[in-house]
């Protein structure tokens, strides 16, 4: 009230502001979620707050309903001591640290549904198979919205209504990857040791993450006894290059590999499982586990791309992140060595009491 006081203009600008940045997350996000409510038969009202297990677990109910079939009643029994212990997650390893050139990223598409899907891994309660079934459908629509977003995309001759279908099948094949991927998550869903959805299945999700563990390792293996050097590995991807090779020749043998071990898993019955060459880099610089810089471009122009909480925390000034492009600038484009980033960037490895170590530029 005392500003609007002082100055009238200010609240109304204030406010205009509000109302455009209001309108410009509705015109992003409505498709998504006149979609999933649809899907799932939850209200619209509901869905913003609602979060994606809770919305896949309302499109399983509907399913249910849809077959005429009694929907699994919640359980209120723990979950055992043996079973939360057990539970492992994904498997995550740094396995190089420096500066890596012609860098490829071959991952799984959809790891955990495909694996529920291959391996048959559905909730214990789950009688008539509904929850495979719902994610298979799901699973398949997705793959054929995505299917046509791309065709439309590299149509020569746009149809008339293009920027409507090219919304309506990038916004559901989105809305529909949401759900896929809440599949496991809803598997897992507890609060501490009690189930927090009638699917939650502990001993099923801990399932899913083994066979996920060995899938990639599996792929790294490969990978490996072709001469590759691993860099990092993160639940369902890895990156990976060959020392000595060029651009083309990396791209080329990675591209080979993935379409051998596709072909593998079509051999031992697997339909939905897949690994994908998913992109090429000029280099990249692994700091940590989980924190990394990725660089295209090439090295005239190198596009920087930063990974990792280290890197991306929005609390840090512009300055900071200014710094970083710098530093992979100099490695990248003026050869400095690691020792030589250390001395001419001192200032940024003062040690702390909290942070005693330089925990930047690892040698």
């Amino acid at each position: 009230y005392t500003e609007f006081i002082k100055n009238p203009n200010i609240v109304k600008d204030y406010l205009i502001a509000d109302v455009e940045s209001t309108y410009m997350l509705y015109s992003k996000f409505i498709v998504n979620m006149l979609f999933l409510a649809n899907v799932s038969n939850t209200p619209l009202s509901k869905i913003f707050d609602a979060s994606s297990t809770q919305i896949l677990e309302s499109a399983l109910i509907k399913e249910t309903k849809r077959e005429g079939l009694f929907i699994p009643q919640k359980t209120y029994e723990k979950i055992s001591e043996e079973d939360i212990k057990n539970y492992g997650g994904g498997y995550t390893d740094i396995h190089a640290k420096g500066y890596f050139e012609n860098v490829a990223k071959a991952d799984f598409s959809s790891l955990y549904p495909s694996i529920m899907l291959d391996w048959n891994i559905k909730p214990k309660n789950d009688n008539f198979g509904i929850f495979t079934k719902t994610l298979e459908k799901i699973y398949t629509k997705r793959i054929e919205y995505k299917k046509k977003y791309k065709e439309l995309t590299e149509m020569k001759e746009k149809p008339e209504n293009y920027e409507d279908l090219v919304t309506f099948y990038k916004s559901s094949s989105d809305a529909l990857k949401i759900l896929i991927n809440s599949a496991y998550g809803l598997l897992g869903f507890r609060r501490g040791d009690m189930p927090a959805s009638r699917f939650t299945d502990l001993s099923a999700a801990s399932k899913v993450t083994s066979i996920g563990r060995n899938l990639i390792t599996s792929v790294e293996d490969v990978f490996l006894k072709n001469g590759f050097v691993l860099i990092e590995t993160d639940t369902d991807g890895v990156y990976l290059t060959k020392l000595g090779l060029s651009y083309d020749e990396v791209y080329s043998q990675v591209s080979q590999l993935v379409d051998k071990i596709n072909a593998t898993f079509r051999e031992i019955g697997k339909r939905f499982v897949k690994i994908d060459f998913e992109d090429m880099f000029d280099a990249m610089v692994s700091v940590k586990k989980k924190n990394y810089f990725l660089i295209e471009g090439g090295k005239e122009h190198p596009v920087i791309t930063m990974h990792g909480s280290k890197f991306v925390n929005s609390t840090d000034p512009p300055v900071a992140k200014e710094i970083i492009n710098n530093i992979v600038k100099d490695i990248l484009v003026n050869k400095l060595s690691m020792e030589e980033i250390d001395k001419k960037y001192d200032y940024l490895f003062i040690s702390s009491p909290l942070k005693p170590e330089k925990d930047f530029i690892t040698t």
